[in-house]
């Protein structure tokens, strides 16, 4: 043997793990599929509307990957959710996005604007336990039909459109009934609006240019990451 195949062999593989939010099943699985990714994924439950817990989650679930070389986060800041975390001993590794929303539309230049107009979907966000479809249902079951139209027009009234985003990771067309139900439901439009992967295919075949936020070991995140 060389020298050169004794320090190849001697060489550690790097240890690399993917956390993500449950929200991006369909997603990650097919950036993971066409990049060839035999990665873990640890999946997490969704707590993009309670930040703290969300913030809480993630950190035990870093803590817990103490074999760790890497870890991936699939994962959008959500209301500051990705603040404050960090890893004594791996590489963080995350998409610099505010939430999945821009996560998953990142290359729509105009996102803000629709943002104020409407909003967004996917498969997994529909099946979800805290689902828009449940959520009505729920408010339906608490209040009756009068409030029910008034608690309508107190969350969604600002919004003229009910997005689903063709991300290509599922079928659209077989969600696009569910949508137009869920829109009359709540006097919007539906509309479909093309998303991407991209960011998740980067993520997971390790091409992390600017649109990444890369921590050492022991380093924070911070708003400023995200900005």
């Amino acid at each position: 043997m060389n020298k050169k195949d004794s320090e190849s062999g001697n060489k550690k593989l790097e240890r690399q793990i993917v956390v993500a939010c449950v929200t991006l099943k369909d997603e990650l699985a097919a950036a993971m599929e066409t990049c060839h990714s035999s990665l873990a994924v640890r999946w997490l439950p969704v707590k993009h509307d309670t930040p703290d817990e969300m913030r809480k989650m993630i950190q035990q679930t870093i803590d817990s990957q103490t074999q760790a070389d890497t870890i991936l986060l699939a994962y959008g800041c959500c209301g500051g959710g990705l603040v404050g975390i960090k890893s004594d001993n791996a590489r963080l590794v995350i998409p610099r996005a505010a939430d999945c929303i821009a996560l998953l539309l990142n290359n729509q230049p105009d996102l803000e604007r629709l943002r104020t107009r409407g909003y967004f979907l996917t498969r997994g966000w529909l099946n979800g336990e805290k689902s828009l479809e449940k959520s009505l249902d729920a408010v339906a079951r608490q209040y009756g039909p009068k409030k029910m139209e008034d608690w309508i027009r107190a969350v969604y009234g600002g919004y003229q459109a009910l997005f689903l985003i063709d991300t290509g990771a599922y079928a659209f067309a077989q969600e696009k009934h569910r949508v137009g139900q869920l829109a009359r439901r709540l006097g919007l439009k539906p509309r479909g609006i093309a998303g991407d992967i991209s960011l998740l295919k980067r993520l997971v075949s390790g091409q992390w240019d600017s649109r990444f936020i890369i921590k050492k070991p022991g380093t924070q995140t911070t708003y400023d990451d995200f900005s």
